[in-house]
């Protein structure tokens, strides 16, 4: 029976699974049928425009040429009716002449035949028709313009559509995704090919891009999720898009290249991972005068009273129940009330940080008075627990409510930090590694830092007095977190080797030994170089330069210089070369003490000195006394 069932169930899977399949296909076939009519539409459209285009052109091309025809007629039959009339004036005059000359000849007077005979003379001299030349200055000859259209006509016979172009393949090891931009390279279809190919394949106008976020590591489309998002007339073989929101777990692209009239087929998708820290706020457990709306959260009073303490301090002397809610109260958890009462006006965001890095921003509102922002124990605050003031707390309050002021609060200490309040805040927190950082994103200033060790989940906590704030959440951590990373780092490895020499030379007959090696910006790019592992040695790397630090008993350096071959070995393997003008070697005895005190300054004193005005405040009596202990060792070794 429960064979059979088990069965059943996997049977009942296997078709919920197909069921799924063919409806993502059905839809798949329907929207593919409604791009189809659309795109059948388009073209026809277009074909009939390029038609409408191809007719005028014609139409413009025969009326130029009738009017040159036209003009050339004129102009000769002007020519030629010039001649007409002048060859008409001499016809009439030589007509006029030779009747004079019949009547001479008919004159029997000697003197005045003489004297119509000299007449005669001068006049046929002068006659028009001995000026006239005697053929047309023109010809009726119009065959320069003549056509011949065979060619265009053939031409227009072959007129066809354009050739779509081939499909473009998308460059993968081009495609980069950081601070939520994309972008996305590729490489045009036949590029590589002979000129002969090229007709095939049709000119490429510009390119079309496609993306779509999806949780699923596969092209085809579940149900519910987005659409295809579209990028238009991109000229260039790449594309970034740019202010993405990482809400999803991947992100799928398809370009395709279009010329004129065509586009041809999406290329191959691929898949490209979008980790990005994403939560809203959780309004079940909001204060009843806060508003959750969307990525927006304002304070809206229910009333004036209560909210001021000024203006309920009267009140309150009179008042037979005190607004301090009591002990039992605020110790114990929210259990089944989960909204936040009292002063307490926080929220909550609702997805949970057990591991990894997480990154947010916060932008206060036009109006607002005061907030805080940062990380809790979710279990550990009570409803009416303000942010800061608990063990299982840390926030970054900001108020401009009588004065500006802006303070980190962690444990119900509170420290003032000397910097305008910012515009946008930048959260980041490192749950392995224990780091919570609040950055004015607008400088690129880090207003403070938290290190601890989370035990709990946290979540986003946040409270707001007057005013309100919204959240930009489905951030990746930005590129520009490591300026402060590299930072922080090399001070904290400095911090612990000098650490780690100071309690070495507690002992007699002791020193040490440190060899600091300079490599440039490629060390980041390599793996750490080997050790021998022996416990007098210890290898430390920052940013760009690798520092081993041997301690040495009793003038004993057998330890150390198998450590600096195996360095070398590994330089020499990873093709590194030693910058020699920066690499340096320090030693206790035989060493110039200029040498020395240039690096107690650069080096020792640099680190205290360069985070003192972050930690010096808060610093214990012990912390003083570690302090000044290493300065008085540092100047015995350098005899200053």
């Amino acid at each position: 029976m429960d064979t059979q069932k088990e069965a059943l169930r996997r049977i009942i899977s296997t078709l919920a699974s197909k069921n799924e399949e063919l409806h993502n296909f059905l839809e798949t076939v329907d929207k593919t049928l409604m791009g189809l009519q659309e795109e059948s539409y388009k073209v026809m459209s277009d074909l009939e425009v390029e038609l409408e285009r191809l007719s005028s052109a014609l139409e413009e091309k025969g009326a130029e040429l009738r009017c040159v025809i036209k003009e050339e007629k004129q102009r000769k039959e002007a020519e030629l009716q010039k001649q007409l009339s002048e060859g008409k004036c001499a016809l009439l005059s030589c007509e006029e002449l030779l009747e004079f000359a019949n009547q001479t000849l008919t004159i029997s007077n000697e003197e005045e035949f003489l004297k119509a005979a000299k007449q005669i003379k001068e006049r046929v001299t002068m006659a028009p028709a001995f000026r006239l030349t005697a053929r047309p200055t023109v010809s009726e000859n119009m065959s320069q313009f003549t056509v011949d259209f065979s060619m265009e006509r053939a031409g227009l016979q072959r007129l066809h559509f354009l050739p779509v172009p081939r499909t473009p393949e998308i460059d993968v090891s081009s495609c980069v995704i950081c601070d939520n931009t994309v972008k996305v390279a590729w490489q045009p279809a036949g590029e590589a090919d002979s000129d002969s190919d090229i007709s095939v394949s049709g000119p490429i106008e510009c390119y079309e891009l496609e993306y779509r976020k999806t949780n699923r590591d596969s092209s085809l489309r579940a149900a519910g999720e987005a659409c295809w998002e579209k990028i238009h007339n991109i000229r260039e073989t790449y594309v970034t898009v740019s202010g993405l929101k990482f809400d999803s777990q991947f992100i799928i692209v398809r370009v395709r290249a279009r010329n004129k009239m065509a586009a041809g087929e999406f290329s191959e998708p691929i898949t490209m991972e979008t980790r990005a820290y994403n939560f809203g706020f959780d309004a079940a457990t909001a204060h009843t005068e806060l508003k959750v709306q969307g990525d927006m959260v304002t304070w809206e009073p229910q009333g004036v009273k209560g909210h001021d303490p000024r203006l309920r301090g009267k009140e309150n002397k009179s008042s037979s129940r005190s607004a301090t809610p009591s002990p039992s109260k605020t110790a114990g958890s929210r259990a089944g009330r989960d909204r936040f009462a009292g002063e307490s006006y926080t929220v909550l965001g609702d997805q949970e940080m057990i591991a990894g890095c997480h990154y947010w921003e916060l932008r206060p509102l036009l109006d607002w008075k005061s907030f805080s922002v940062g990380v809790a124990y979710r279990a550990n605050l009570g409803r009416f627990d303000q942010l800061g003031k608990s063990a299982g707390s840390w926030c970054l309050h900001a108020s401009q409510w009588l004065q500006n002021s802006l303070a980190a609060k962690h444990n119900n200490r509170a420290k003032a930090l000397d910097w305008p309040l910012p515009g946008r805040i930048g959260i980041y927190c490192d749950y392995d590694n224990g780091d919570l950082l609040f950055i004015d994103v607008d400088r690129l200033h880090l207003l403070h830092s938290f290190k601890t060790k989370f035990s709990q989940p946290l979540v986003p906590a946040f409270t707001v007095w007057c005013g309100g704030i919204a959240i930009k959440t489905g951030l990746q951590v930005p590129s520009f977190m490591g300026n402060f990373f590299s930072t922080n780092r090399i001070l904290s490895s400095l911090s612990h080797g000098l650490h780690y020499i100071l309690q070495h030379l507690d002992h007699p007959g002791t020193y040490a030994r440190i060899l600091i090696v300079d490599f440039g910006s490629r060390l980041t790019q390599l793996t750490e170089p080997a050790s021998t592992g022996d416990p007098s040695v210890k290898l430390l790397k920052s940013a760009d330069d690798t520092t081993v630090i041997s301690l040495i008993r009793d003038g004993d350096e057998s330890t150390y210089r198998p450590e600096v071959e195996q360095l070398v070995l590994w330089c020499s393997q990873n093709n590194l070369e030693r910058n020699m003008l920066k690499t340096v070697e320090l030693r206790k005895f035989n060493l110039p003490q200029q040498l020395l005190i240039q690096f107690y300054t650069g080096t020792v004193q640099s680190v205290p000195c360069t985070s003192i005005v972050i930690w010096f405040g808060s610093a214990t009596k012990q912390d003083k006394n570690i302090l000044q202990r290493t300065i008085r060792a540092a100047e015995e070794i350098i005899g200053a």
